[in-house]
């Protein structure tokens, strides 16, 4: 299993989690990006795991559930900020940046009393 292979040393222990994130990981391996994710899903502590895993399981499910099609990873956007990835629909290019609970604690202090608060 690539989940064994890749987090066999997480915390995550639930044989049922570890399906859903076995075909999570064979999903970007079929997509030809899971050595961009490697070294984000080995060497960082539980917090930013969670933050792989959610943007992973993201594309999968707007892909492989819903139909949609994923076009690009890590696109950079006009302002020269990357987002995880972009979708296509109705022939629209859609900006797709997964947000996990954490994500509050990247923002400067200008940003966390901002607008981006909201």
């Amino acid at each position: 299993m690539l989940f064994d292979k890749i987090l066999g040393n997480s915390d995550i222990k639930n044989i049922s989690w570890k399906n859903e994130i076995e075909k999570w990981l064979l999903y970007i391996n079929n997509k030809g990006e899971l050595n961009r994710f490697l070294p984000r899903l080995t060497k960082m502590d539980s917090r930013k795991i969670n933050e792989v895993l959610a943007e992973i399981s993201s594309a999968y499910l707007l892909e492989s559930i819903l139909n949609l099609k994923v076009t690009g990873w890590e696109v950079p956007t006009s302002s020269d900020k990357n987002v995880d990835f972009t979708i296509d629909l109705n022939s629209e290019e859609v900006y797709c940046e997964v947000k996990s609970p954490s994500w509050q604690s990247e923002l400067s202090k200008k940003e966390k009393l901002g607008i981006r608060k909201a």
